[in-house]
């Protein structure tokens, strides 16, 4: 079969040829347009070349003959140039541009042609006409001689002989080009006859093939051109297609299946849809039952109930509603205004309209209106109006509900007058908090209950029992309305009810509210005043809990209405009880706190005697032991007999020991009344926990013991705190240590804890505490048995001392102990982190610097002593020193003493006689600042050892504090310390 192009097309062979002849023509004709143009510039350029070396030779060999006029030879030389080949003329012209001589090439054509014209023409005339012809080029140079200008030669070519060139150039090159192009155009056909046309008679056999239903066989593929794939894809559309025609085949034998099952369905399904219709009759029937059935219920409430529409449309609506209602049946639209017979106009929620408030808000919504009956008559109605939902959610209507409240609000009106009158009890309570004033909060009371009850006469009367054992009601307030509005207040001050009156005993029995109408003056309860004749009454008791306080009374209130009140009275009632009660409890905390002060004023004197008893005896011990101790101190440095030494030895420690229990038993006095002071300042530990070691290097060398301290690394160098008291328990605790044990090592220890917290430890090798005792070895007087105080001393105060200071510093303290193997103390303690303070004496506690006249061997002391024996111990102290010392017996001759003579330090008893050292330091104060004196030291030499003593010597004007006993050797060095500093 033939394509539709075949007759009226030439075929893609056809267009190949023509195509083929087209390019090689135009290839042929494109280089022989290229081959003319390059011989024409080349023509051309050769005629400028030979014209240049014309010109130049002209211009070089014609100057001796300008010079010398001879215009023969420059004649002879323009022939001779213009009769060569493509020359046409030759001109010298001078420097005026006059011709000298010029010469036409005659043979010519162009020459030829014009000669008739150019024969009348002169010489510039003709140059200038040759100018003016096409195909004709005039070259001028310049004649010199010496770098003078002498003239020109000017020579015109002509380029006519290039046609003549260039065809027999083309001629040439056509004999050779066309059979070349002939050849290529051959090889060109027959490549593509190969390698197209093959393929294209192959594919367009295949398509027939394709057209006529015939996909077995492919087309052949020739070569690896894009014939070739094109030939590849024809295969593969050839198998795609014969594969969707079986897929196809097997849809369509699929299709015939599914349809003859859906059929089947189809079958099925009706005879479904048919029980489906039957049923669905029958649901409508039992929807109508139902609706019926629901109907028959709603019309059993007594409240109107309603179905209302998005629409405004009753669906449903209960009997009562469509007889109060006024609505004439279902189907109807609901108006809120006539189904409520609002008389005020409504519309949108504004109004109160309950369909919109369900629309806008699609919850529950409970409003509060007055209805209007049939009759007219107002009537407080509660409405509820629900939203009505769909199976998925959607508002489809409303559900209203209508309550008649109006008793419930008299009701609550009743409960809102009940809640103000304790409302106005609590305020007269509050007001008797604060004037105490018991007379005015219950006439207040009973003024508002007659209020309230509208009641004639009224009476708060208190249950009593009276010291002789007889029990009665005492009046609180009394009360009685002489005219509208003024009620009158009798004066109740000790007047009392009979228990016997057949009234109140019948309350009091009973425990409950008495309400008596019709009264019988017989009856009545006998009142100790003159009031109007009872008619009614009502006795209410007052309760606190379930004790029975007393009654509130009620007279001539309106008949029936005390026994609709006796509910809502009672909170007020109440009230009164709570008032009753906390009358009672203020008077008894007045009592105890009374009997508290009393108390605690006892306790204070008995502390504040205590503390006399402790620092009187203090002192009074203190000075005889001033005496022992100091004189065993001087008979030990001068005994050489060794029994003698012994025995002072002994009586040494003894009084060690005693002074030691003295300072144990204040301090814990001091810690036990509170006034242990501790101040808390900047002090450097690492210095400190040295120092306190320190003390105890001699005594372990002593014994043999090594002594260790470990701080750690996380341990600040400065700190926050007492380093006093923190000494003071140190030094107590390595005391301890070193008490108990023989061999071995005592190892102090401080560990940085969480935040500010340290623990300090102090551990041994000694004997060991017993398990059993370990919780009690931080009491007072306990030690692990009495064989351990009678073998190591000790008063068993010092670790019940520690524990409180640690205590009172913030911290906790605690032992791990074992028998025989030794103890460890310890204690953790905050201390905060502090910078390094400026450098600063502490008053007190610094030697101040000595005013200096001249006397550099010792200083000249005024030393203020009653005591005959401390004067002798003083004495024996500085003999053999360089000090001048003068001693005097009380403070009137210290402040003589001071008028007549210079001091450099004056030591100052306390206590004397007709003068007290505080009074002498005072005075010699003031004398210092009268007559401009320099400050001379004042150092307090005192039995007293409590911290007030200290501060009491200090406010008089003392710059320290020296407690008796004095040891010779810290007295020297205290001295020694003043003239350092001075």
């Amino acid at each position: 079969m033939k394509t539709p192009f075949t007759d009226r097309t030439i075929g893609l062979r056809g267009t190949f040829t023509l195509l083929m002849v087209g390019v090689l023509s135009l290839t042929l004709l494109l280089s022989s347009l290229f081959m003319v143009q390059a011989e024409r510039e080349s023509y051309r350029q050769h005629l400028a070349d030979e014209a240049r070396t014309l010109g130049r030779f002209v211009a070089l060999v014609s100057p001796e003959a300008m010079l010398a006029y001879d215009y023969a030879t420059l004649n002879n030389y323009v022939r001779e140039v213009s009769q060569l080949p493509d020359m046409v003329h030759a001109i010298i012209l001078d420097q005026q541009k006059n011709a000298l001589t010029t010469h036409l090439n005659l043979n010519d054509s162009l020459i030829q042609a014009a000669i008739e014209s150019i024969e009348s023409k002169s010489s510039l005339e003709i140059a200038f006409w040759l100018e003016q012809q096409p195909g004709l080029k005039r070259y001028s140079y310049p004649i010199s001689y010496t770098d003078r200008v002498l003239g020109h030669v000017q020579i015109t070519v002509s380029d006519h002989g290039l046609y003549d060139v260039v065809q027999q150039r083309l001629l040439g090159q056509l004999t050779w080009a066309l059979p070349l192009l002939m050849l290529i155009g051959a090889g060109i056909y027959g490549a593509f006859h190969h390698s197209v046309m093959r393929q294209v008679r192959h594919l367009t056999a295949g398509s027939e093939r394709v057209a006529k239903g015939k996909l077995d066989q492919f087309v052949e593929v020739v070569g690896r051109n894009e014939l070739a794939v094109l030939a590849q894809r024809f295969n593969s559309m050839m198998v795609t297609i014969a594969d969707e025609r079986r897929h196809l085949k097997q849809l369509n034998e699929e299709l015939e299946v599914r349809v003859q099952a859906r059929t089947q369905e189809l079958l099925v399904s009706n005879q479904k849809l048919h029980g489906y219709t039957l049923e669905l009759e029958k649901t409508q029937q039992q929807l109508q039952q139902e609706r019926a059935f629901l109907q028959s219920v709603i019309d059993g409430v007594p409240e109107p109930i309603m179905v209302i529409d998005l629409e405004y449309k009753v669906l449903l609506a209960n009997s009562t509603a469509r007889s109060e209602g006024g609505q004439p049946g279902l189907g109807t639209l609901y108006c809120y205004q006539i189904s409520h017979h609002r008389q005020d106009p409504c519309c949108g929620e504004e109004h109160g309209c309950p369909l919109e408030m369900v629309k806008n808000r699609l919850q529950a919504t409970r409003l509060e209106h007055v209805h209007y009956d049939k009759e007219g008559n107002p009537r407080q109605v509660e409405i509820l109006a629900s939203p009505l939902q769909d199976a998925q959610g959607e508002l489809i209507g409303m559900i209203e509900a209508t309550r008649d409240v109006t008793e419930r609000h008299l009701v609550e009106q009743e409960i809102q007058r009940s809640h103000e009158l304790i409302r106005t009890i609590d305020r007269f309570r509050e007001q008797f908090i604060e004037e105490q004033d018991e007379e005015a909060l219950f006439n207040a009371m009973i003024r508002a209950l007659m209020k309230l009850t509208d009641s004639s006469i009224g009476f708060i009367a208190q249950y009593r029992v009276q010291e002789e054992g007889v029990d009665c009601l005492e009046l609180l307030s009394f009360a009685q309305q002489s005219q509208v509005d003024t009620i009158d207040h009798a004066v109740v001050a000790g007047e009392t009810l009979r228990l016997s009156d057949v009234v109140i005993q019948r309350i009091m029995t009973r425990r409950r509210t008495v309400v008596l109408n019709q009264l019988q003056p017989e009856h009545s309860p006998a009142l100790p005043f003159d009031h109007a004749p009872l008619h009614a009454f009502m006795g209410i008791p007052i309760f606190y809990g379930i004790e029975l306080l007393g009654i509130v009374g009620l007279g001539n209130a309106p008949e029936g209405y005390a026994d609709k009140l006796k509910i809502y009275i009672a909170p007020a009632i109440a009230a009164v009880g709570q008032v009753m009660t906390a009358m009672e409890e203020r008077k008894t905390r007045h009592l105890m706190t009374e009997e508290l002060k009393r108390a605690k004023q006892q306790a204070e004197e008995a502390s504040q005697a205590k503390t006399q008893f402790l620092a009187t005896m203090s002192h009074e011990i203190r000075t005889p032991m001033n005496v022992i101790v100091g004189v065993n101190e001087l008979l030990l440095e001068s005994e050489q007999n060794a029994v003698s030494r012994h025995y002072l030895e002994v009586s040494y420690s003894a009084g060690e020991a005693l002074l030691s229990l003295i300072n144990d038993i204040l301090d814990l006095s001091k810690i036990e009344a509170g006034e242990m002071a501790f101040e808390f300042s900047s002090f450097q530990l690492h210095e400190m926990m040295e120092q306190v070691v320190s003390l105890f290097r001699i005594q372990a060398q002593e014994k043999g013991l090594s002594l260790q301290m470990q701080l750690a690394d996380e341990v600040p160098l400065w700190c926050q705190g007492d380093a006093v008291r923190l000494r003071q328990v140190l030094i107590n605790l390595i005391g301890n240590a070193f008490k108990f044990t023989r061999e071995g090592s005592v190892d102090v220890l401080l560990e940085a804890l969480s935040g500010d917290r340290y623990r300090f430890s102090v551990q041994d090798t000694g004997i060991g505490i017993p398990e059993d005792k370990l919780d009690h070895v931080f009491d007072p007087f306990s030690q692990a048995d009495s064989s351990t105080t009678r073998r190591y001393g000790g008063s068993g105060l010092g670790l019940t001392i520690c524990r409180r200071i640690v205590e009172n510093m913030g911290g906790a303290i605690g032992v791990e102990s074992r028998e025989g193997q030794g103890s460890r103390f310890y204690f953790d303690l905050p201390l905060a982190t502090a910078k390094e303070p400026a450098l600063q004496l502490p008053r007190g506690e610094t030697p101040l610097p000595l005013n200096r006249d001249g006397n550099a061997a010792g200083l000249r002391i005024l030393v203020a002593e009653d005591s005959e024996d401390n004067v002798l111990l003083l004495k024996a102290y500085f003999k053999g020193t360089p000090h001048e010392v003068s001693y005097v017996v009380n403070g009137v001759e210290a402040v003589h003493a001071y008028r007549q003579g210079a001091f450099q330090l004056l030591l100052m008893d306390l206590q004397m006689p007709e003068m007290d050292g505080y009074t002498a330091t005072r005075e010699i104060r003031q004398l210092e600042r009268e007559e401009r004196r320099p400050r001379t030291p004042i150092y307090a030499l005192s039995a007293h050892a409590f911290t007030e003593a200290r501060q009491h010597s200090l406010d008089a004007g003392c710059d320290g504090h020296l407690t008796k006993p004095i040891r010779k050797q810290k007295l020297l060095s205290f001295l020694a310390e003043l003239m350092e500093a001075g």
